[in-house]
């Protein structure tokens, strides 16, 4: 009886350990807070997302270790649809996509993804479409206003007025002269 009892003291011992393994290796931050939004286990990801060291941290109230309002305010929420976006406040180069996950009555499940690069290339996106937008704007203007200056000039159907603007335009265009 007491063999069998230490065998599946150590099969579970073995079990929890691959557990441990598998969420170690999520490329998520994983942190499981309870009803009064203590943490009860988080993986190392998540450590380093929010600034927790696990043994210090465990059964503290992640609010006073992640004090944006933002982040409270989503904890306070009941509608969990969409996530969060934040930068944490001990990395200030970091953005992190935060979703909380309410399971088994009065736990939540709390994921943090880092999204930095992803923010930095829409950002590079954004600026990318208006310098695009900003430099095809400039010569549709400079076409619209030659456009309004054709439209401005008098009535060049008479065929001996049309020979005219052609010698008119090679001359100035020899000499460095455009006639805009």
């Amino acid at each position: 009886m007491v063999k069998l009892h230490n065998q599946t003291k150590q099969e579970l011992a073995d079990e929890l350990r691959h557990i441990e393994q598998a969420t170690a290796a999520l490329p998520e931050g994983v942190a499981i807070l309870n009803e009064v939004n203590r943490i009860e286990w988080c993986n190392p990801l998540a450590e380093q997302h929010f600034g927790l060291i696990a043994e210090r941290d465990i059964m503290q109230d992640i609010t006073y270790l992640v004090r944006q309002p933002e982040f409270i305010d989503y904890l306070q929420q009941t509608d969990f649809s969409e996530p969060l976006v934040m930068s944490p406040a001990r990395h200030d180069d970091m953005v992190l996509s935060i979703k909380l996950i309410p399971y088994g009555g009065d736990k939540r499940l709390l994921i943090s993804r880092d999204i930095t690069q992803l923010e930095r290339i829409e950002t590079m996106r954004r600026d990318f479409v208006a310098n695009v937008s900003h430099e095809l704007r400039t010569p549709l203007t400079v076409v619209n206003g030659f456009v309004e200056n054709l439209q401005d000039m008098p009535d060049l159907s008479h065929e001996k007025d049309a020979p005219c603007l052609v010698l008119d335009g090679r001359a100035n265009a020899s000499h460095g002269k455009s006639r805009v």
